[in-house]
């Protein structure tokens, strides 16, 4: 997910659509709203496909708190954003998709993780 928080490299920013979308995050109100544009993108531009491919492979607990986190962010000072941060950063390790994460990880040939959701959706 964090692939999207990045400035997109120079040689697609002038050619993708999806690219400058996904950076300056317009219109999207939600995980599902980035995720659709996304997949409507993604049949003519690598930059979505490539974007869509990290989101769909993460853990959506992951991805609509790390959404609403930046939404919310956007209008902190800094130190406030900093102990937000510190708190999401404790909090990830409470819940179990953190150590599936790293399981699937170290494991890579073997386990697809299996998350607390099956999809963005079915987070509340």
């Amino acid at each position: 997910f964090f692939l999207m928080i990045r400035r997109p490299p120079r040689s697609t920013q002038s050619r993708s659509s999806a690219a400058s979308d996904v950076y300056k995050r317009q219109n999207h109100h939600s995980i599902q709203d980035l995720i659709s544009h996304l997949q409507n993108e993604s049949e003519k531009d690598e930059f979505a496909r490539n974007c869509l491919k990290s989101l769909q492979i993460a853990s959506p607990l992951s991805l609509v708190l790390t959404y609403t986190f930046m939404q919310k962010a956007a209008s902190m000072d800094f130190k406030s954003v900093v102990k937000q941060d510190f708190k999401l950063l404790c909090r990830s390790f409470t819940h179990g998709d953190f150590y599936e994460g790293m399981r699937a990880f170290l494991n890579k040939n073997t386990v697809t993780p299996r998350w607390l959701y099956n999809s963005v959706d079915e987070v509340k």
